[in-house]
């Protein structure tokens, strides 16, 4: 099932409240981005981040011209970037300019160096006159006139970079601007995790999409309470849980008490010899 995206909604004497960014306010976005992350992790089994849907919020937000959703491997510099708007032969150039000169990006730089904070590349090289100079800064003016860009990192390693970036003409974003998206970036973080998740699943399980959906959705499952599921059957406990889900212990211990009611069991190994009887995990299939 596809996630919902939340609509903004007004006051009755038409402010909508918050501080303002771009063409919305912090308030409204970050309540649209918090409602879909409920539903993602309600209902999402795809193993994809969904970057359209993410952009398709933050980015009219922002008052950004183009938004992207990129994951760069390190030090290979291997890329997947979607860019919703634009065809082909502009996400191949920002594919390429990832590809071969990643460690030219002042905020792809800082995200390899295990930095998370939301930055603006005009910020992170020390002010608009470094910046006009910058060799990113022309690449992204030539390609599509964009002259500022800003990065939220939802994983920071030396391995893997991997965020939503937003670009526009003009003014540099603002300080409401990174406050949103610091505001959101764990939200987000707990949507590509879960994307993770799910793809480790579909990889071991082995079955179609569709049947897999249909044999979680006949157990009563929710797409979270399937990543407890999946990280349990790994040996992990609740508070390894919570660390890789991004949730408290507490949270977790009630995913655990929801996950072992619907299944029926009381303890651990119960509920994963349950779940692979049922085709929710790989191992022994159901008679039939």
């Amino acid at each position: 099932m596809a996630p919902r995206i939340g609509r903004t909604t007004h006051r009755p004497d038409g402010s909508n409240g918050g501080i303002r960014s771009g063409g919305t306010t912090v308030g409204a976005a970050l309540r649209d981005i918090t409602d879909f992350t409920v539903t993602v992790l309600e209902e999402m089994l795809e193993p994809e981040f969904p970057a359209s849907a993410v952009l398709a919020i933050l980015r009219p937000a922002l008052d950004g011209e183009v938004g992207s959703f990129q994951r760069t491997e390190l030090p290979s510099g291997a890329t997947v970037n979607i860019t919703p708007g634009y065809g082909p032969a502009t996400v191949a150039a920002l594919v390429d300019r990832s590809t071969t000169r990643w460690s030219e990006h002042p905020t792809m730089a800082a995200a390899a160096r295990g930095e998370l904070s939301p930055a603006t590349c005009q910020r992170a090289v020390g002010g608009e006159r470094l910046w006009r100079r910058h060799t990113v800064r022309n690449f992204l003016v030539d390609l599509g006139g964009w002259e500022q860009i800003v990065s939220v990192p939802l994983v920071a390693r030396p391995t893997e970079v991997c965020g939503l970036c937003f670009a526009r003409s003009g003014r540099d974003f603002t300080a409401a601007d990174l406050e949103l998206l610091a505001a959101v970036q764990r939200p987000l973080q707990a949507i590509e995790r879960h994307a993770r998740v799910m793809a480790r699943w579909r990889d071991t399980l082995g079955a179609p999409g569709d049947t897999a959906g249909a044999d979680v959705r006949d157990a009563g499952l929710t797409a979270r309470q399937l990543d407890v599921l999946v990280l349990l059957a790994q040996g992990h406990t609740a508070e390894s849980i919570a660390r890789r889900l991004g949730c408290s212990r507490r949270t977790a211990q009630k995913h655990l008490e929801n996950l072992y009611r619907k299944l029926g069991v009381t303890d651990r190994l119960s509920a994963v010899l349950t779940a692979q009887q049922r085709r929710l995990l790989p191992g022994t299939p159901a008679a039939r």
